[in-house]
């Protein structure tokens, strides 16, 4: 005899979607003290300056970490793993 699973009643899936709404809006919250906490830091050591330097230049390599035409400069990020397969030579049967 086989089972079913009742579909859930709007209420329940109310109550599922306040739920997630609330741990979305405690990760935005745990965000945004993060930031702060960052930028208070920053300030605190008066390393502001040096700090928007280095963000420049990591933002500048990212852009520059791709070729003219958008696609990637390289084209295999695991180089080492060329031509490797998963080992599973020969299990599956030829077709006839």
């Amino acid at each position: 005899m086989a089972t079913f699973k009742k579909k859930p009643t709007n209420k329940e899936m109310a109550n599922a979607i306040v739920e997630i709404n609330n741990k979305v809006n405690e990760m935005v919250n745990v965000v945004y003290n993060l930031d702060n906490v960052v930028g208070m830091y920053i300030r605190m050591k008066g390393d502001l300056k040096d700090f928007n330097k280095y963000l420049e230049q990591k933002a500048k390599e990212m852009r520059d970490d791709k070729e003219k035409n958008g696609k990637a400069d390289k084209k295999d990020i695991q180089s080492d793993s060329k031509d490797e397969g998963s080992g599973s030579e020969g299990v599956r049967k030829e077709e006839k």
